[in-house]
């Protein structure tokens, strides 16, 4: 059972490329199992800083094959820039591939995500319009195209068929829409310049991937975004397009459920969300705009400021009984010094009854109260440390509550940017 998953146990943004770098080292692979370009991961090294968008964050250590699975969609302009940025930076990309599977974001389903966001709704999702869910949509409506696409002779004839399609579609947001697509033909020829520059990067990596795994090899597979996120357990509608989950990492990369050797949850010593939908615990703007400041919360795909509120313990304790995660990695505490007294969410109350367990059907309700506990927070620099015996006692407290709450233990603390400023506890 070589397989562990690595994924966000709240509203996304946790520190997932910070954690699944750290656990690279040890890894023979690391397989991206779903989402696109919309999901960034940030990874600090002696080398400098590295914001990766499609590529898994194993990229930066040596000999480590890195997949995009078959459960990702994958923009070919964006991913050839992205490889291209890395070799100027030094990093060998020769073990990476991309899944022959995975399904190709489009300059259609940018416009369309554009166009659509919002459309018959209330209000906007607050999508990232990287054509992440339009492409999806395609993708089960079976009329996608796929990487390995880019290397069929009859490329231009499917190319032709969906672009009609899609240029009816676009029309339809007429007059709101005054987008007119690349000609059927240079499309192609793009793509099938791009299919040649990715030529060797394209494969079957669900079958690389059980060939590993049979020969015993340490996998991890790779999570976007957040469990709150997900498409079916998340704040739906305000979510993503993808099973953001444990399980969705075994359909989004071809290994068998039987390979699952545990699940790591990864979860900020607060929580952050990127645009619209609902989150109990958000802070006053001015606290707010403090917290983001400090811990960076600004989104590394689009820029956009994340908000910003306190730990959910009700929350993080549903991600962990939707993933079975078996440990959890907590994030950006030093972000908390000097804030003074410190809450938690600790149970909610609906229609006046109380309770601490949270159907994710019942988290945008404006019959959810949050119920709160503050304790005390401490004001001597954390930034950095790495022996847990040197934080402060309320920062030791702070983390045993939250464990306590939550049920499932606190493995690993991180108390800054860098890769190596970590606890091992």
């Amino acid at each position: 059972m070589p397989a562990l998953v690595v994924l966000g146990a709240q509203l996304g943004y946790e520190g997932k490329g910070k954690a699944v770098d750290l656990l690279s080292q040890e890894a023979h692979a690391v397989i991206r199992c779903q989402g696109g370009d919309n999901a960034g991961h940030t990874v600090i090294t002696d080398k400098g800083t590295f914001k990766l968008h499609l590529v898994p964050s194993g990229i930066l250590w040596p000999n480590v094959w890195c997949f995009l699975g078959n459960g990702c969609v994958v923009d070919p302009w964006e991913l050839v820039t992205e490889l291209g940025s890395l070799r100027a930076r030094g990093v060998d990309v020769s073990y990476f591939r991309v899944s022959a599977l995975a399904h190709v974001v489009m300059p259609w389903h940018r416009e369309l995500d554009r166009l659509g966001d919002g459309v018959g709704m209330a209000t906007k999702l607050g999508t990232t319009g990287r054509g992440i869910g339009p492409c999806y949509a395609d993708k089960m409506l079976r009329r996608g195209l796929r990487m390995a696409d880019l290397l069929e002779p009859d490329l231009d004839l499917k190319l032709a068929r969906l672009h009609a399609l899609k240029s009816a579609e676009i029309d339809m947001f007429q007059p709101r829409a005054s987008v007119v697509l690349p000609p059927p033909g240079k499309l192609a020829d793009a793509l099938r310049l791009l299919g040649g520059e990715l030529r060797d990067f394209i494969a079957d990596t669900d079958a690389m991937a059980r060939k590993f795994a049979n020969a015993g090899e340490d996998i991890l597979l790779e999570g976007a975004q957040g469990t709150m996120l997900d498409i079916d357990f998340g704040t739906y509608p305000y979510v993503t397009s993808s099973s953001t989950t444990a399980a969705g990492a075994f359909a989004g990369s071809g290994l068998p459920p039987r390979e699952l050797a545990g699940v790591i949850g990864v979860a900020k010593a607060y929580v952050t969300r990127v645009g619209e939908g609902p989150m109990p615990s958000e802070m006053p703007a001015p606290l707010a705009d403090t917290v983001r400041q400090r811990g960076m919360e600004f989104g590394v795909t689009t820029g956009r400021p994340r908000r910003c509120g306190w730990f959910d313990a009700p929350q993080a304790k549903y991600a962990c009984e939707v993933n079975g995660i078996d440990g959890i990695i907590l994030t950006k505490l030093d972000v908390l010094t000097g804030m003074g007294p410190i809450k938690v969410v600790t149970s909610y109350e609906f229609d006046n009854d109380g309770r601490d367990d949270l159907p994710a059907r019942l988290y945008g309700s404006p019959k959810l109260t949050p119920i709160y506990t503050e304790v005390p927070g401490w004001d001597e620099d954390i930034a950095g440390v790495r022996d847990w015996s040197k934080l402060p006692d309320n920062a030791r407290r702070y983390v045993e509550l939250l464990q306590r709450l939550v049920g499932v233990e606190i493995v690993l603390v991180a108390t800054g940017p860098h890769r190596d400023d970590i606890i091992d506890r």
